[in-house]
């Protein structure tokens, strides 16, 4: 091999290199866009998922509050023996520090 065969060589192999370079920053910059394409779809999804356990929640409370209303007696029991039930479960874990 010449020395100009060589320096065509040369020529050649830094003008791929170029290309890769360009290629490579090419697939960065795809990748980083398909990231955030997948970070974006991903918060809207959770931004839905919390919409609608927010929505779910307050129809719960709601549907609480009548029954409630409907029967204030038995709600009182109610939560007068999940009260005893917690405060035995506290007190039971404080015994046994």
């Amino acid at each position: 091999m010449t020395n100009r065969d060589f320096a065509i060589e040369i020529d050649t192999l830094r003008t791929d290199i170029g290309a890769l370079r360009d290629d490579i920053g090419k697939l960065v910059g795809s990748a980083s866009h398909l990231a955030s394409a997948g970070l974006r779809d991903g918060a809207e999804r959770a931004r839905a998922s919390a919409e609608g356990l927010l929505e779910k929640g307050r129809d719960g409370a709601e549907l609480l509050g009548k029954q409630v209303e409907q029967h204030p007696i038995a709600s009182l029991v109610a939560a007068l023996g999940v009260g005893v039930v917690i405060g035995r479960m506290l007190d039971h874990h404080v015994d046994r520090r």
